[in-house]
């Protein structure tokens, strides 16, 4: 399909009629749900943007999990799995040198770098080795690590490299639910093995533990929160957060399935009320960040991960990429071999091209979904796209009705807005940032 095909149907498909909520009615309406600061206060937050960079370790994993972006998106034009070749691994010199000066091209004293895969912890010498090298060429600049994992290596890495985990400022674990449905989605990743991973390098860990959800239409959303409910008891994680999986295909049930997700959902905030009242909240990191925006009035102002502000990119294999799970086609540049990083310009505004398609300037939940991800406005279906928005109108028109109730315990516990975004917010920016 060519993309001026796809955004005629684009927009063909949003004035069609969508999923019909009993309460908020046709979803796939712009004015469906609005967020109109009935419930904003006066107060107001600082955020934190540092420069972040993401370098690719390799692209061999050992999870098998069904729909991998790697296969599906970044990598689904290499039909001879050269991304499994030690050309994508990292090279501690050659990476090292490229991210020390795209920090010092960017003029920044804080900056997050995070290590991703396939599985990172498959070459974790390549890490540590990356890492030293960091600290080595960048001593003014205060950074902080973030690593991206299954969770199968930890306890293997924690045996034969002693401090590298205490290294990480934020680890992100993918869990997808209890063992019988994460077990399932992800066919290598026994969540027993993790488990037991998770509590034997907990003393090796000096930074927060996030669990990160990937949510598939035959998933249950309930079941990933009864996860994390028992790890967060444990103090096994300290944060969650899920995200619908980026898909070609358009859904088997949109209604069905919104049905299931509305009635997790409430299930989810119903606990997270309880807890809020008892003076233990929960971190759920993007929906305290929408509950945050709602107290605000703020507006996100790009899309979630404000990729087409062209500040912070991903190096795959010396590939200097705009976002990795793009793929390879948004390349901005070549790292040589001692390690200069040669960006070419390139204008990522049409990379948003789809959101005047979309209506998202004039959709009543824009100021919180920002477009969403251009991931899957990329490399999915049209339909797929136009469902995806009627999820978030879903999404936020729940929360928005407990709204009321979610205030008044903040306001009882003296809960200010800055606290809830050091505590949990400011933690969505390392994620795919909204459902």
């Amino acid at each position: 399909m060519h993309k001026g095909d796809h955004n005629i149907t684009l927009a063909a498909l949003r004035n069609q009629k969508g999923h019909v909520h009993q309460q908020m009615g046709d979803l796939n309406r712009l004015d469906a749900v609005v967020m109109n600061g009935d419930f904003a206060t006066r107060s107001s937050f600082q955020d934190w943007s540092p420069y972040m960079v993401h370098l690719s370790v390799t692209g061999r994993c050992n999870a098998r999990c069904a729909g991998c972006i790697n296969d599906c998106i970044t990598f689904r034009d290499d039909t001879e799995h050269r991304h499994l070749s030690k050309e994508f691994d990292i090279q501690p010199a050659r990476d090292a040198q490229a991210v020390s000066e795209l920090l010092e091209k960017d003029n920044t004293n804080e900056a997050v770098v995070c290590f991703y895969g396939g599985e990172p912890l498959l070459m974790p010498g390549l890490i540590a080795d990356t890492i030293e090298r960091l600290e080595a060429k960048c001593p003014r600049t205060r950074l902080h690590y973030m690593l991206y994992t299954n969770g199968l290596l930890l306890d293997k890495t924690a045996e034969a490299f002693e401090s590298l985990l205490s290294k990480f400022w934020l680890v992100s674990v993918s869990i997808d639910g209890r063992a019988e449905q994460h077990n399932r989605i992800r066919a290598g990743a026994d969540l027993q093995t993790i488990h037991e991973n998770l509590r034997a390098v907990r003393p090796n860990l000096c930074g927060s533990v996030l669990m990160w959800s990937t949510l598939r239409e035959s998933q249950s959303l309930q079941d990933c929160f009864e996860e994390f409910l028992d790890l967060e008891s444990q103090g096994l994680v300290s944060h969650w957060f899920w995200h619908w999986i980026e898909a070609e295909e358009p859904f088997d049930d949109l209604a069905a399935y919104c049905q299931k997700y509305e009635r997790d959902l409430r299930y989810i905030l119903d606990a997270y009320i309880e807890r809020l009242a008892a003076g233990k909240p929960l971190s759920i990191i993007h929906l305290d960040e929408l509950i945050l925006y709602l107290l605000t009035a703020t507006r996100r102002g790009t899309t979630g991960c404000g990729v087409e502000e062209n500040r912070n990119f991903d190096l795959v294999g010396g590939r200097i990429l705009a976002c990795a799970d793009l793929g390879m086609e948004w390349e901005l540049g070549r790292v040589d071999e001692q390690g200069h990083p040669h960006l070419q310009t390139q204008d990522l505004g049409k990379l948003i091209d789809y959101k005047k398609h979309l209506g998202c300037y004039y959709c009543g939940v824009h100021a919180y979904c920002g477009g969403r991800c251009p991931v899957e406005a990329v490399t999915s279906t049209p339909q797929r796209l136009v469902e995806y928005c009627q999820l978030m109108r879903l999404h936020v028109g729940v929360v928005l009705q407990y709204m009321p109730q979610i205030k008044a315990e903040l306001l009882r516990h003296n809960i200010s807005p800055q606290q809830f975004y050091d505590r949990s917010a400011k933690f969505a920016q390392f994620t795919d940032v909204t459902p």
